[in-house]
């Protein structure tokens, strides 16, 4: 019996001491059972109660492991959607950055360098000639009536034919420095300093002639009609020439010089470039002069009309006349339209000055009239910029002020202006048609429009420019050939 009860108190000590192993190792995770005397009962439940104390701590172990990978997972994510933020950010500044420099430096029409960054790499390159000892050219080229061209197909067809002038690069040598593009290789543009002028540099230059040639070559590809929204358009440009260090050694100077020589261009010397000269800057003293005087032209009654009589060729009668517009200047004499008329344009004087020629030459009919030298028409030419519904209004008004008939009145219309697609251009022939004025068609044939664009607008005589009736008599298949005819009838 005692055998018994020692056996049995030896098999619960030992399960208590593997149970104190187990529970020490961390095998043990729930309260175990162990029979025996009451302190051995005493250990086992203080064991069970260590076992339970481990238990739960384990638990709150791996909850805590848990909740700190997810604090982790979660702290990765937020620094990760961080870090895509800045690079976002980052890339937007630099987009933004990127932005604003080709706003700051360059055109954003043609994509050509503007103004301020023309000026100050044309600064560099000049410092660098002088230290070399070589020589530049600066070319300005500005095209001809482009705001005539701007008021009769449109700003948008005005925008696409500067475009396509910026492309004039492809004239220029490539060692030579155009103002870059920001889209394309440095060495191959122009830069746009204004509406319709564009400059050329041309740098380290053999002679002053290569300077020519490159205006050759950009008036020969601007010869080519430009295709702009359907339709053919031709520009020209004048072009003026300056050299340094000969004419100036800074970019302001050089500028004026090569501009100066673009307006001695401009004023109908016969050609498309010239180089500057000394003696121009008295021409654009005097130009200056004369902007200040046309403003006051009209009340010092300076202007007139002169009256190129119109002969039937058949019977040799006077059937009509043209009124010719001249400036009597007191300094500088009896001045053709041609030296003042572009002038009055681009003053924003033309309006007024248009006006007065419909009133005197209404004046003059009636005056004609009143001597028994009645003519059946006297014509006189509409400017563009001239022609809108104000002037249908006015046209009214003078007809009934002087009593003339309105198909005693001829108004001769650029073919430029009867292209306008505006309403406002088509109302305003339709009403002028409709009071009955004689209109026509000046200089057809200094474009490249189809007879069959008038077919449509109320035009009453075509007078071909005599260019064109020129290269029709050299062409071999032309209207100069024998056999072919050429009539033009409405």
């Amino acid at each position: 019996m005692v055998l018994l009860v020692s056996w049995q108190f030896g098999k619960s000590l030992t399960q208590l001491v593997n149970l104190a192993d187990d529970v020490s190792s961390g095998k043990l995770e729930s309260a175990v059972d162990i029979r025996g005397s009451a302190e051995i009962r005493e250990v086992a439940s203080v064991l069970n109660s260590v076992i339970g104390g481990f238990s739960r701590r384990k638990n709150e172990i791996e909850t805590d492991q848990r909740l700190l990978k997810m604090k982790v997972e979660e702290r990765t994510s937020q620094l990760s959607q961080r870090d895509e933020a800045l690079s976002k950010a980052v890339e937007e500044v630099s987009e933004t950055r990127s932005q604003l420099h080709q706003m700051e430096h360059y055109d954003r029409l043609t994509s050509l360098l503007n103004r301020s960054l023309f000026a100050e790499q044309l600064s560099l390159v000049l410092r660098l000639n002088e230290r070399n000892k070589t020589r530049l050219a600066l070319l300005v080229s500005n095209l001809d009536n482009f705001k005539r061209l701007n008021e009769s197909l449109g700003h948008a067809t005005g925008d696409e034919v500067l475009r396509e002038v910026g492309r004039l690069a492809t004239c220029v040598r490539e060692s030579d420095l155009v103002a870059h593009n920001s889209d394309a290789e440095p060495g191959m543009e122009v830069s746009r300093l204004g509406v319709d002028e564009f400059t050329i540099v041309l740098n380290q230059l053999d002679s002053v002639d290569a300077a020519g040639e490159v205006a050759h070559r950009i008036i020969d590809s601007l010869a080519a009609p430009i295709q702009v929204n359907g339709r053919e358009v031709v520009v020209t440009p004048s072009i003026g020439i300056a050299n340094a260090p000969k004419d100036a050694q800074e970019v302001e100077g050089l500028l004026r010089a090569a501009s100066t020589a673009m307006q001695q261009v401009k004023r109908g010397t016969g050609e498309r470039f010239l180089f500057y000269s000394n003696d121009m800057d008295v021409s654009a003293i005097d130009s200056l002069r004369l902007e200040a005087d046309l403003r006051k032209a009209i009340e010092r009654g300076e202007l007139s009309l002169h009256y190129q009589p119109q002969v039937d060729t058949i019977n040799g009668s006077v059937v009509g006349a043209e009124a010719l517009l001249r400036w009597q200047h007191p300094e500088f004499g009896d001045l053709p339209p041609n030296q003042f008329i572009a002038m009055a344009d681009k003053m924003g004087y033309s309006d007024q000055l248009g006006d007065w020629v419909v009133e005197e030459a209404c004046k003059q009919l009636a005056a004609f009239a009143a001597r028994d030298l009645k003519l059946s028409r006297v014509a006189i030419n509409v400017a563009a910029p001239q022609f809108k519904p104000e002037l249908v209004q006015l046209i009214e008004a003078i007809l009934l002020k002087y009593e003339l008939e309105p198909p005693s009145l001829e108004l001769g219309l650029a073919q430029s202006t009867l292209m306008d697609k505006r309403t406002s251009v088509s109302q305003s022939l339709n009403a002028l048609k409709e009071l009955g004025v004689y209109l026509s068609v000046d200089d057809f044939g200094t474009s490249h429009e189809p007879l069959i664009y008038l077919s449509d607008l109320p035009i009453d005589e075509i007078k071909l420019d005599r260019r064109f009736v020129c290269s029709c008599a050299d062409s071999d298949g032309g209207a100069g050939n024998p056999g072919a005819g050429l009539r033009v009838g409405l």
